[in-house]
């Protein structure tokens, strides 16, 4: 791919010299010709080229105007299904079956931002640039906490200390340079970065804010009719369950995974899932064990539940559709090089913690 960008780049650079004359490039007031390539084949070949050239970069922009919706409905429906995200996101249209709520609020947050900079293309160019490069440091970021905190995971391709953090100076270099030169770029996209963020963090926190609401509808005419619905909301978003799934009976790492849980989740109930391949022959540490777990956490109800089988991606499933528990609100320790399933045909099944 590289290798292509530099000779495009470099091919369309020495025939734009070839075909206009400096001024048509570079217009006054050292402004770039957004026009560029529809001009040099006008200039080459005449209008039919011109046009050809126009048509073109019509499709291509629509064709990436149409990834960018793709992407966005992955993106945030994982994080809708991760309750990062109101869950009305979720909500398919009947004749379409399609996440309507998402495609909309794309495109009024994509409008909010040109219509906010005056249909400034080259001030969106910006904010997208630094937006990109900033989730590239967060890959680099996350590749590096992976070999740090995961590093028994198995993984098909493994880059070196050296590369990962060559990698990630040169884009923060690249970040910080955007930011310099175009600082009201990074105003903008600070703006859309916090309000994303203080939606993430009011859904993360939701039952603290919906208490908070609860405690200041005491002063308002309006307690009598919002604050049992509101109670009842709290209810509903801490009686969802999670699920561990442990492989030996180790009191450390189901302590490890409760505590996971009690900090990171919302949650009243968890179910700790042992695989076995005879149910009764169960090891009595199992019951014992979690016994004492759901005495040393009151808050939090601990079960055990034994499955007869192996643990695999099809008896995940089933689980899944047994307990009603999404596949990604289950976890799991980190396996080792010699587990013999792809991680990804799990689910969305997490890893919280690495195992003994």
């Amino acid at each position: 791919m590289w290798v292509l960008t530099g000779f495009f780049n470099f091919s369309l650079c020495l025939l734009s010299f070839a075909t206009l004359p400096a001024n048509r490039i570079i217009l006054p007031g050292n402004v770039p010709n957004d026009q560029l390539l529809a001009e040099m084949g006008g200039n080459a070949a005449g209008k039919w080229l011109e046009t050809m050239v126009s048509v073109d970069a019509l499709l291509v922009l629509s064709g990436a105007v149409l990834t960018s919706y793709v992407g966005v409905l992955g993106l945030v429906r994982r994080m809708a299904l991760d309750r990062c995200l109101p869950q009305f996101l979720l909500r398919r249209n009947e004749i379409r079956d399609t996440n309507h709520f998402i495609i909309v609020g794309f495109f009024l947050l994509t409008s909010s931002l040109l219509i906010l900079v005056d249909g400034q293309t080259t001030t969106i160019a910006g904010v997208y640039t630094i937006a990109f490069l900033g989730v590239m440091c967060f890959f680099t970021v996350s590749a590096m906490l992976l070999k740090f905190k995961r590093s028994k995971l198995p993984r098909e391709a493994e880059a070196s200390w050296s590369f990962v953090i060559f990698a990630f100076i040169l884009v923060f270099m690249g970040m910080i340079g955007n930011i310099i030169e175009y600082p009201e770029n990074f105003l903008f996209f600070c703006l859309y970065f916090a309000a994303g963020m203080i939606v993430v963090w009011a859904m993360l926190a939701r039952t603290t804010v919906l208490k908070g609401i609860i405690y200041f509808l005491r002063f308002t005419p309006l307690r009598p009719y919002c604050e049992s619905w509101l109670k009842k909301k709290v209810r509903d978003v801490r009686n969802i369950k999670v699920v561990f799934f442990a492989k030996i009976p180790d009191l450390r790492d189901m302590n490890k995974a409760v505590l996971y849980v009690r900090e990171n989740e919302i949650t009243s109930s968890l179910k700790i899932v042992h695989f076995l391949p005879d149910l009764s022959h169960t090891p009595v540490e199992w019951s014992e064990n979690v016994k004492i777990l759901d005495t040393m956490y009151p808050d939090l109800k601990i079960d055990l539940v034994l499955v007869e089988g192996s643990f695999c991606p099809a008896h995940v499933t089933s689980i899944s559709t047994t307990l009603n528990v999404p596949k990604n609100f289950m976890f799991m320790t980190c396996p080792s090089d010699a587990f013999r399933h792809n991680l990804s045909s799990f689910g969305g099944v997490r890893i919280i913690i690495q195992g003994s």
